[in-house]
C-alpha cells in the first residue's frame, strides 16, 4: 500500500515528521518498507503561457511557439502545428531540465529551426499515456509558477506491507486511523453524508438476490458528466501510489478507493440494457468481455452484477466493457458495495484476475462506510466536472444485521496475556482510540463493539493485541522463561529401541527416517503386521493430495529410500527405520512402533574379502539377531503376503501372534518402484520384543571337547527347514547341544520339484568325553527317527 504524505497530513490534524510516521507504523505491525521523495524535478517545470505563433520556414508540419515563463526571455520551441494556441497556459520545461521519468531535455534542432524546450504531456511527468498531447493548465494559473508549489506535487510517498488481515489499512483514511491510535493525533471533520433513501420508485432499481456474498449495494445517478482528464493533482497523486490515470470519471473512482478503501464502479448509465440492478450468481456457465478486453468464462457460483438477464460486471472484480465510461458518456451509475472476501477470492484466483478492487474486497471492506464513500465520490465529481449533478439521493439496499456482535474482554485476561499492569481505564481509552464502542459490561470485563471497518476483531484475543500494539510492545516487560530441566523417562521401549540401533549399525546397516503418510494403494499393498480386519487412518487435510492416508508399513518409506539412492549412483544399500505404523480397528486408532529394513546389492563377502549379492541367509540372519532373546519362542512360516516374492518370504509368528515378516519384493512391486530385483526387506513389531529383556547369565567354559556330526536330507520344494530343527530340539537328549542348518542345494543329482537340506549336530557331555562309537550310536537313531518322522529320504 503507497501512501503520500501530503494525502495522509489532509486526514490528519497536525503534522506528523516522515520519521515517526515511520517508527510509530512499523513499531505496531505495519512496516514501512520505503519511503521515497517525489516531484523535485517538478519545481524546474513552469507555468507558461503561449504569446506568440509562427509558421516554420521549412516545413508546414511544424509551428514555432513563443512562450512567456516569467524568464528574462521567451522560450522558443518547435511542436506540430494545431497543437498550441496564443493565450492557453501550458507546463515547460526549458533545455537543462531533468523530468520525473528520468530523462533531461536538450536543445534541438527540427528541420533547421532550434527547439530550446519542450511543452510536457502528462506522460512527461511520470503519468498518463505515452500517446498523449501537451498538458493543459487551468486560465488562472500564475505565469512562472512551478508546477510542484501550484499543484503540490513535491512530496514523500511510503510504501506501507499491510497483513493479510488489515484490509482496513489499504487506504489514505486507515492509516489515518492507525496514526491517530498510536500518537493521539485527530482526524479532521469531514462533510456529513447525505441520507440514502431504501429501494423504491425512482429512475433505477437495485436488488440482492445472492445475500450470502452482497449483504450491501448502494448506488446514484449523476447527470450531466463530461468526461476528460482529471485534474493535474488527482493524476499526479494516483500516479504517485501506482495507478494509471484514465478519466475523470475512473479516476475519482479510483482515488476515493485509494482514499478510503471502498472500491467503486461507474457504469455508463446509458448503456445499461435495463435501469435495474440485480446482483446474483452467474448460475450457469457465462461468457463475459470484460474492462480490459478479454472474455471470460464464468461458472455458476460467480457473483455478477447483472441488469436482470446481462451481466455487466463481475463483482468486487472487473467491470464490463459493455458500460465502460466512455467520452461519449452523459450519465453514471456508481456503485459502492460489500462483497464476500471469499466469494470475490476464489472467483479472481480462478480467473487469474488481480485487481486493485479485487485485493482490497479479499480482505474485507468497511461496510458501514458504502454511502460514505459513494457521497465522497458524488462530491469529487461535482468539484471536478462543471455541471454535473446527482439524481435524487443514494439507493441503498441492505441484507440482514450488518452491525459487529459485541465481545467480551476480561481485564485479568489482558493483564496476563501482556504481563502489563494495565487498568481499566488505560484498556478503554486504547479501545477507543481504535474506535472501538465500549459499552459497560461487569466487574472485571468489558462489553466492546468493533467497529464496521475492523473486521478482523471478532475475539477477546484479538482485542488483547490491539492493547498490546497502540501500548507498544516495547513496554511489555522482559524476562526469561522458567524453565524446569529434567531428565527425559527412560521407558523399555526407547532402550529397546536405542539397543537394535546400535546392534544394527555395528552390522554396517544405516539408519534413514521417513514420512509417515502414504496413498490409498500403497496401504492396500503393504499391511505386513496390521491385523485382520484393520482399516486405514484417513487425513482430513494431506500435505500432498496422493498421500491422504497414514502409514500401515515402513516398508513403502524404505523402498522410496532405495530409489533415491539408485538415481544417484549407490545399486547397494542396507537402511533401517524406526517408525510407527496406524490403523484403524472397531475399538478405536492404534499406533505401534515398529523396525523395518531394506537390503539389496552387494555386501561385504566372507573375511572381508572381495563382495557378494545379498541373500535371504543374510536377511534373515539381521532378523534373528534383532529378535535375539525372543527368538527362542518364535516360529517361522512361509509369508503369504502378496507384496513379497512367492516362496522367498516368512513371517516370524509367537504363538497366532504376528509380529514379524521377511523376505524378497515382489518383482511388480519393484517395478513399480523403478528398482532392480532383488531387493530384501523385514518389518518386526519392536514393541513385542520389549518384554523379552537381555538377561546375562553365565556358566563355566566346556571341559570336554565336542563332537559334530552332518547329515542331509532330500525334501520337497516347500519343505521347511526349521521343522527339522524343532524335531531334534524337542527330543531333549543330554548330548545334543545345537543344531543348526547349512546348506541348501537344488541340481543334480536332486530331483526337480526337491532341495537337499544340510544340518549340523553338535554333541558334548559335562561329565567325560565322548567316543565316536557312542555318538554314532546316537546320531544314526536321531536321523532315523527323523526320516521316519517326515519320510524324506537321507542324501548320500
Amino acid at each position: 500500500m503507497k501512501v503520500t504524505l501530503r494525502w495522509l497530513r489532509e486526514l490528519l490534524e497536525g503534522d506528523l515528521e516522515p520519521d515517526e510516521i515511520v517508527d510509530r507504523l512499523t513499531g505496531a505491525g505495519l512496516e514501512v518498507e520505503a519511503v521515497e521523495e517525489i516531484g523535485r524535478e517538478l519545481e524546474a517545470v513552469r507555468v507558461a503561457e503561449a504569446v506568440r505563433l509562427e509558421p516554420h520556414p521549412g516545413s508546414a508540419r511544424w509551428e514555432v511557439c513563443f512562450l512567456r515563463d516569467g524568464g528574462p526571455e521567451l522560450c522558443r520551441v518547435v511542436r506540430p502545428a494545431g497543437e498550441l494556441g496564443v493565450g492557453r497556459r501550458f507546463a515547460l520545461a526549458r533545455a537543462g531540465t531533468r523530468l520525473p521519468t528520468g530523462s533531461t531535455v536538450e536543445a534541438r534542432d527540427v528541420e533547421g529551426m532550434r527547439s530550446e524546450g519542450i511543452v510536457c504531456r502528462a506522460a512527461d511527468l511520470g503519468f498518463g499515456d505515452e500517446g498523449g498531447g501537451p498538458l493543459e493548465l487551468p486560465e488562472d494559473a500564475p505565469v512562472g509558477t512551478s508546477l510542484a508549489e501550484l499543484f503540490g506535487l513535491r512530496d514523500t510517498v511510503l510504501e506501507v506491507s499491510v497483513t493479510p488481515n488489515r484490509g482496513d489499512c489499504l487506504s489514505v483514511l486507515g492509516l489515518a486511523r492507525e496514526l491517530c491510535a498510536l500518537t493521539g493525533a485527530r482526524l479532521r471533520k469531514r462533510r456529513s453524508v447525505a441520507a440514502a433513501r431504501p429501494p423504491g420508485p425512482g429512475p433505477f432499481s437495485v436488488r440482492i438476490d445472492a445475500a450470502d456474498a452482497c449483504r450491501r449495494y448502494a448506488a446514484r445517478l449523476v447527470e450531466e458528466v463530461s468526461v476528460g482528464p482529471a485534474p493535474l493533482w488527482m493524476q499526479w497523486r494516483l500516479a504517485a501510489v501506482g495507478l494509471r490515470p484514465v478519466n475523470n470519471v475512473v479516476d475519482v473512482t479510483n482515488y476515493v478507493m485509494v482514499e478510503l478503501g471502498q472500491p467503486l464502479h461507474a457504469f455508463d448509465y446509458d448503456r445499461l440494457p435495463r435501469p435495474s440492478i440485480v446482483v446474483r450468481y452467474a448460475g450457469a456457465r457465462s461468457a463475459f468481455s470484460g474492462l480490459d478486453g478479454r472474455e471470460y468464462v464464468l461458472e455458476p457460483e460467480d457473483l455478477a452484477i447483472t441488469t436482470g438477464e446481462e451481466i455487466v460486471a463481475l463483482a468486487g472484480i472487473l467491470g464490463g466493457l459493455r458500460t465502460a465510461i466512455e467520452p461519449s458518456t452523459r450519465r453514471i451509475l456508481l456503485e459502492s458495495a460489500w462483497f464476500d472476501p471469499v466469494r470475490v477470492r476464489k472467483t479472481a484466483k480462478r480467473l487469474g484476475l488481480l485487481t486493485e478492487s479485487s485485493y482490497r474486497f479479499e480482505r474485507g471492506v468497511d461496510i458501514g462506510g458504502t454511502v460514505t464513500a459513494l457521497e465522497r465520490a458524488v462530491e469529487l465529481l461535482g468539484r471536478e466536472i462543471p455541471g454535473s449533478h446527482p439524481t435524487g439521493a443514494a439507493v441503498d439496499v441492505q441484507v440482514g444485521d450488518t452491525r459487529p456482535a459485541p465481545v467480551r474482554v476480561r481485564l485479568e485476561k489482558v493483564r496476563d496475556l501482556l504481563g502489563l499492569p494495565v487498568d481499566r481505564g488505560r484498556v478503554v481509552g486504547i479501545l477507543r482510540r481504535l474506535g472501538v464502542t465500549v459499552q459497560g459490561g461487569g466487574r472485571g470485563a468489558l462489553s466492546v463493539v468493533p467497529p464496521t471497518y475492523r473486521s478482523d476483531l471478532t475475539r477477546e484475543i484479538d482485542f488483547v493485541e490491539e492493547v498490546a500494539r497502540v501500548a507498544g510492545y516495547e513496554e511489555i516487560p522482559t524476562s526469561l522463561p522458567r524453565c524446569e530441566i529434567t531428565r527425559g523417562e527412560d521407558t523399555p521401549l526407547r532402550r529397546k529401541v536405542k539397543e537394535l540401533r546400535a546392534l544394527l549399525a555395528h552390522l554396517g546397516w544405516n539408519e534413514t527416517m521417513t514420512l509417515p503418510f502414504a496413498s490409498e494403494s500403497t496401504n492396500a499393498r503393504f499391511r505386513f503386521l496390521a491385523p485382520g480386519g484393520a482399516l486405514p487412518v484417513r487425513l482430513r487435510n494431506p500435505l500432498v493430495a496422493e498421500q491422504n492416508e497414514m502409514r500401515m508399513s515402513l516398508v513403502p518409506g524404505l523402498l522410496d529410500a532405495v530409489r533415491w539412492n539408485l538415481h544417484q549412483g549407490e545399486s547397494s544399500v542396507a537402511l533401517f527405520a524406526f517408525g510407527r505404523v496406524y490403523w484403524a480397528g472397531s475399538d478405536g486408532f492404534h499406533e505401534r512402533t515398529q523396525l523395518g529394513g531394506v537390503l539389496r546389492g552387494e555386501i561385504p563377502a566372507e573375511g572381508l574379502v572381495g563382495r557378494r549379492a545379498a541373500e535371504f541367509a543374510d536377511l534373515k540372519g539381521t532378523t534373528e539377531l534383532v529378535c535375539g532373546p525372543a527368538l527362542g519362542s518364535l516360529r517361522w512360516e512361509a509369508a503369504t503376503c502378496a507384496a513379497l516374492h512367492p516362496g522367498l518370504g516368512a513371517e516370524i509368528r509367537a504363538g497366532s501372534r504376528l509380529v514379524g515378516v521377511l523376505g524378497a519384493v515382489h518383482p511388480l512391486v519393484l517395478e513399480a518402484w523403478e528398482i532392480p530385483h532383488p531387493c530384501w526387506v523385514f518389518e518386526i513389531d519392536v514393541e513385542f520384543l520389549v518384554g523379552y529383556g537381555r538377561e546375562r547369565r553365565f556358566r563355566d567354559l566346556p571341559r570336554f571337547p565336542a563332537v559334530v556330526r552332518d547329515f542331509a536330507i532330500v525334501v520337497p520344494d516347500r519343505f521347511a527347514s526349521a521343522e527339522v530343527l524343532e524335531f531334534v530340539r524337542s527330543r531333549s537328549h543330554p548330548w545334543v547341544e545345537d543344531v543348526r542348518v547349512f546348506d541348501e542345494y537344488r541340481g543334480a543329482p536332486v530331483p526337480a520339484g526337491k532341495k537337499g537340506l544340510a544340518y549340523s549336530v553338535t554333541y558334548r557331555s559335562e561329565e567325560r568325553t565322548l567316543t565316536d562309537e557312542e555318538v554314532n550310536a546316537v546320531h544314526e537313531e536321531l536321523v532315523r527317527a527323523l526320516t521316519e518322522r517326515f519320510g524324506v529320504e537321507l542324501r548320500r
